[in-house]
């Protein structure tokens, strides 16, 4: 099992370069500050980009918007379909903010006890961060620790930057599945999505299958995947999510009539995702 530290702590990212560039160079590191919330100590931690593919992982005891449009072509997931991989690598987020409000999102296991979301998340609209986070999964709930949340979210929710990740305190993924990441991908491609709805109950949940429409910028991505409130922090993963292995290229944000957006899986996240994977 993989050391988990006894404290809820903020990673801010400080990125080397602040202007969307048109490639992302894996030859970058990226200095992470971390906060322990409980003593105020802190430490800096320099982490290397990655072009490297994440692995996913299917255990052999698993079975393998906004609405674009005028349909609504979201299919409900409920009961022991929710334990067929890689739906079975996918939670519901609930998350306590030092305002004292609250908040759901959507999670997804990216290594045996490693959750990835939307920043916005974790770091409210009104600027604050969460200070206790749950993760439910396969009629379980876990405390989250260790979140990271990038610098560049937190300093002027820069939306090329909607991304984050946690710790929990359980290697579950060992038994539920969990994703990998890729960064290849090609507009045209196939794609899935699997979160909770806000207009689902919490027990329901929602696939949606689309294309990738565009890479709009060099950190984000446009597809037509049919999504609703709720299901920000959903992995956007290539294939028709069926079984199989399941490789995310991006972290379901938001959108409007026309597209949906992503934030896209570049050397920045995979680095970290790798980061938090090994340790």
């Amino acid at each position: 099992m993989k050391r988990i530290k006894r404290f809820v702590s903020i990673i801010a990212i400080f990125s080397l370069c602040f202007s969307i560039v048109p490639t992302v160079h894996a030859s970058n590191t990226h200095e992470y500050h971390i906060v322990n919330l409980e003593d105020g100590t802190s430490q800096d931690i320099v982490i290397p980009e990655s072009t490297d593919d994440g692995a996913s992982f299917s255990p052999s005891a698993i079975s393998t918007r906004s609405i674009i449009g005028d349909t609504d072509d979201r299919i409900p997931i409920s009961g022991d379909a929710l334990n067929y991989y890689p739906t079975s690598a996918v939670g519901v987020i609930y998350a306590e903010y030092t305002d004292g409000t609250s908040g759901r999102g959507t999670g997804w296991l990216f290594g045996p006890n490693d959750v990835a979301t939307a920043a916005h998340v974790l770091y409210n609209k009104d600027g604050y961060i969460t200070d206790y986070v749950e993760f439910s999964i396969g009629g379980s709930t876990y405390v989250g620790t260790n979140l990271a949340v990038p610098g560049e979210f937190m300093n002027g929710r820069n939306v090329n930057y909607d991304y984050a990740c946690f710790e929990l305190s359980s290697n579950v993924g060992n038994t539920r599945g969990y994703f990998g990441w890729t960064q290849n991908f090609s507009v045209g491609d196939s794609i899935t999505v699997i979160g909770r709805p806000g207009d689902y109950s919490l027990n329901i949940f929602a696939i949606a299958f689309g294309t990738v429409l565009s890479s709009t910028t060099s950190y984000l991505i446009s597809h037509n995947a049919d999504t609703l409130g709720g299901m920000s922090g959903s992995p956007v993963f290539k294939g028709n999510g069926t079984g199989g292995d399941a490789y995310a290229i991006g972290i379901h944000r938001g959108g409007g009539d026309s597209y949906n957006t992503a934030t896209r899986i570049t050397s920045t996240i995979a680095g970290l995702f790798a980061y938090y994977r090994a340790n």
